[in-house]
């Protein structure tokens, strides 16, 4: 089975840190965001009766007929926003986390999902490149087939993927850094958004998807990210400017959610219309942010129903990869500015309630009986320091299962893969990256600092055990010390990817910066931006799907890769904050 990457997620404690603005000083943005309210909730109640005029439970208590009208329209199959707003059906495919080997691969779960999410630390200013509106009618309600156990992940069940790429997007070339003045960054900054372009128009899959997700994110909003994050700087997401609020990333979110599973959730309730209006016109700071409560199921109004975001493919952290998105939807979704563009489905309490759901049901997973590694590629931090406590020590745990001390490089798998993946070293460095920044920008530095040094001293041997393996062109090979030339051709993906991760090592810990390592990350870089076409397309990558095994197809210019196109303007985005 292909693993795929994932994320965790960062300490929310931080966000009781959190100051908003002065009150007086919202005033004016204040009114306009309750009359934008007052707007949704008269489409709300329209959207609430069924095609024949009579009124339908919030919950979604609809005909056969009336579903098949709504979902069957072809504005629902070729309007991706319209799919998100019109569509009130939900399909589930029963599915329980599938077994997996007691150590897991090096893009798993604890390992390229000790990735800390971005937008798990304080949601607030962003500026974003991408607008657009959605015309279709919103519309609260899901029918549910099937019952979601609380206590037993084995019996969830999960959306069948449904994910359509929004071709409306808009990514507007970002400004690169004039400190460096070298022909292959400037080329590539010329071409990073047609890159994302592309990126947009191919990913489809859970981890595509939050990968994309979070590659946005760092792009164009990096303070929604623990590279950036500063909590001075926050602004109230309920009350910014339109230039502020990323657009592009709250469409994909809401986009990934067309199949969940709303049933029972915060905004289900035969009173929701009330309650949906006391979210949108109080005026009371505590509760404008009660939607935080829905995050912890013990804190949670509505009790909380496991489940993933949507289809994982059998891979139990793979949904989890969506977390930063779904989190920055949660923030902004109450924002009446959000209201009347996008038009979401639900409320940021109900996103909320969803993170939970993903959360227990990620930890309700199976882990493994060695060293307690969950299982199915990923663990996910949230609320406190002892879940980002777990991030680390997952990290750690995965690492030390699967590196290769005579080269120190990770293994896939220690079973049925037991080779050296370039894609697979890419998804653990990055992942400890993320976690290494957002332990600093949590607040709780000083309480990891043993953690932190032993993950930094096993990225050190690890970037060093990955830059000699460079070939010929000075990419990393897809297998490293292979005989079968096939497996061992360079892969552009994996490549990118770590040299994005280094660059972004060297700016966390630049008493470990080494001018051998550099050379040879700059020489990947070169390497990979001469592999990129006139139009924004990375050759020379890895097949992500592993159609006929995962190999590259160098003379293949047909075929194409969400992942390569994501980890390129990522590797970019690191190396324009280190400036060298």
């Amino acid at each position: 089975m292909f693993i795929k990457p994932t994320t965790f997620f960062t300490s929310l404690s931080t966000l009781l840190l959190f100051s908003p603005p002065a009150f007086a000083s919202r005033q004016p943005i204040r009114r306009r965001h309750h009359e934008l309210a007052e707007r949704q909730r008269r489409g709300i109640e329209i959207s609430l009766q069924t095609p024949n005029g009579s009124p339908t439970s919030i919950d979604g208590s609809l005909s056969t007929s009336s579903v098949t009208a709504i979902t069957s329209s072809p504005n629902a199959v070729n309007d991706p926003v319209s799919t998100v707003t019109q569509s009130i059906s939900t399909v589930y495919a029963s599915s329980s986390p599938s077994s997996s080997p007691a150590v897991k691969s090096s893009r798993s779960p604890g390992f390229a999902s000790s990735a800390v999410s971005a937008s798990s630390i304080p949601v607030t200013s962003a500026a974003n490149s991408s607008n657009g509106n959605a015309t279709s009618p919103s519309i609260i309600s899901s029918t549910a087939t099937s019952t979601v156990s609380t206590s037993d992940t084995s019996s969830s069940v999960s959306p069948t993927p449904t994910y359509t790429p929004d071709l409306s997007l808009i990514f507007d070339p970002p400004a690169n850094n004039p400190k460096i003045n070298l022909k292959s960054y400037k080329e590539l900054s010329s071409k990073i958004d047609e890159d994302l372009k592309n990126a947009n128009e191919i990913t489809k899959n859970s981890w595509e998807i939050g990968c994309f997700a979070e590659t946005i994110l760092e792009v164009y909003n990096p303070n929604l990210t623990p590279f950036e994050w500063e909590c001075k700087n926050q602004l109230d997401p309920n009350y910014c400017d339109e230039e502020q609020i990323p657009w592009s990333v709250l469409k994909i979110a809401e986009n990934s959610l067309v199949a969940y599973n709303w049933t029972n959730s915060p905004s289900s309730s035969s009173d929701a219309l009330s309650w949906l209006d006391k979210v949108w016109n109080t005026d009371d700071e505590e509760e404008e942010n009660d939607w935080k409560k829905y995050l912890d199921n013990s804190t949670s109004p509505t009790k909380h129903q496991p489940q993933p975001f949507l289809d994982g493919a059998g891979a139990l952290g793979d949904p989890v990869s969506l977390i930063p998105a779904i989190y920055v939807l949660a923030k902004y979704a109450n924002n009446a500015l959000v209201q009347d563009k996008i038009k979401p489905k639900k409320t940021s309490q109900d996103y909320a309630w969803a993170l939970g759901n993903q959360l227990d049901y990620l930890l309700a997973g199976s882990t493994s009986p060695i060293n307690k590694t969950i299982s199915q590629r990923e663990g996910l931090s949230t609320s406190n320091k002892n879940l980002l406590s777990k991030g680390l020590e997952q990290w750690s745990l995965e690492s030390s299962a699967l590196l290769d001390t005579t080269v120190n490089i990770h293994r896939h798998v220690n079973d049925w893969d037991a080779r050296l993946w370039a894609t697979g070293n890419g998804w653990a460095l990055y992942g400890a990256i993320r976690n290494l920044y957002a332990v600093k920008a949590s607040g709780f530095s000083s309480k990891f600092s043993n953690e932190v040094e032993q993950v930094e001293n096993t990225l050190e041997k690890v970037f060093t055990g990955l830059f000699n393996e460079l070939d010929d062109d000075n990419l990393i090979p897809n297998y490293m010390r292979q005989a079968n030339e096939t497996l061992a051709v360079g892969d552009t993906a994996g490549t990118a990817l770590t040299v994005a991760a280094y660059y972004r090592y060297i700016n966390i810990c630049p008493s470990k910066k080494d001018d051998k390592l550099l050379q040879s990350a700059e020489k990947a870089f070169d390497s990979v931006v001469d592999k990129i076409d006139n139009n924004g397309w990375v050759l020379h990558e890895v097949d992500p799907q592993g159609t006929y095994g995962w190999v590259v197809y160098p003379d293949d210019k047909s075929f194409h890769s969400p992942e390569a196109q994501a980890f390129v303007a990522t590797m970019w985005k690191a190396r324009t904050d280190a400036g060298c």
